[in-house]
């Protein structure tokens, strides 16, 4: 009995999207002296994918007025504001956010960000806080 054979081929696919995430965005100004006031650098973790175009920015917070970004405390059932800025190197001010092109290398990429609080502002002790939305666009 005679045995045959046939070969072909298989198609083998995979799109790759590309993805972006943010981690570890962190600014934390320590104790305020208002007397002297205070600059901080920090920094966020930005992982896009190789060569992914994208745009990272950042609102003004949860707490600002107009184009002030502020911390904010309740003390004595009485509501502070502590003005902060907030900056990230090269970045461009768009409407109310602050942008920051770049392009993906596939690695978590350390973004600074300084923020800076003057001095003499008048606020009571205690802790004063704000929460920043971050984007990143891709």
């Amino acid at each position: 009995m005679l045995t045959a054979t046939a070969t072909g081929t298989m198609s083998v696919t995979a799109l790759v999207a590309n993805s972006c995430t943010i981690s570890n965005a962190t600014l934390d100004f320590g104790t305020y002296n208002t007397l002297l006031g205070v600059t901080k650098v920090s920094s966020a973790n930005v992982n896009c994918s190789l060569f992914a175009p994208h745009t990272l920015t950042m609102d003004q917070g949860q707490n600002h007025t107009g184009s002030t970004n502020q911390m904010k405390a309740t003390i004595a059932a009485q509501t502070y504001f502590l003005p902060y800025t907030t900056s990230f190197v090269g970045a461009a001010l768009v409407g109310s956010l602050l942008s920051l092109s770049g392009v993906g290398t596939g690695l978590s990429v350390l973004t600074p960000i300084t923020g800076t609080v003057a001095a003499a502002v008048n606020v009571p002790a205690g802790t004063s806080t704000d929460s920043v939305l971050m984007t990143v666009t891709f």
